[in-house]
């Protein structure tokens, strides 16, 4: 089944995507259809909790799902749709949405932003929210070559696994 099996987004030269439930347009982006059993799991070194960057596109129906999935041992950092709101969870610090939902069967742009000093979440080019983490002992982690997931996760068991597409995704 497609999701057994691995490989990096990053390094594909050719067109990704599953085209079913996509507009035919997909078929020439990097684009996926999740069904909500699905993920597409990656490998690349990044340090998703120092000076990290990244976005992507989703679309859906549905209220609830897990857009992207990362773990460290015990530290999490996921990004997620709740009854339509967009939550980025990051070691526990969860910034949320607030007064929109995104399950409008529209396309939105999610950045989001985590640095030492400050958790940040954007959505369609609004500022949706952002914290600061706790003061104290800032942990610097060395990126490692680590799964990451999209769509789902077989590890999580706290959200669904997401329905609809997502796109464009990028990490810096």
């Amino acid at each position: 089944q497609f999701q057994k099996k691995d490989f990096n987004l990053l390094e594909q030269t050719e067109t990704l995507g599953v085209g079913y439930g996509c507009p035919e347009d997909s078929l020439i982006s990097r684009r996926a259809y999740f069904n909500g059993q699905s993920f597409i799991a990656s490998i690349q070194k990044i340090s998703f909790f120092d000076g990290f960057e990244g976005g992507f596109n989703f679309r859906t129906l549905q209220p609830n799902g897990l857009l992207f999935y990362y773990a460290s041992g015990s530290d999490v950092f996921s990004i997620s749709l709740d009854n339509g709101t967009v939550i980025m969870d990051v070691k526990g610090i969860k910034v949320q949405s607030v007064d929109k939902q995104y399950n409008d069967g529209l396309s939105h742009f999610v950045i989001s932003s985590v640095s030492p000093t400050r958790y940040e979440l954007i959505v369609d080019k609004s500022r949706v929210g952002s914290k600061n983490p706790t003061k104290g002992k800032i942990e610097q982690t060395q990126a490692s070559e680590k799964k990451f997931y999209f769509g789902g996760s077989p590890i999580s068991a706290q959200y669904a696994n997401f329905t609809g597409c997502i796109s464009n995704a990028y990490f810096t």
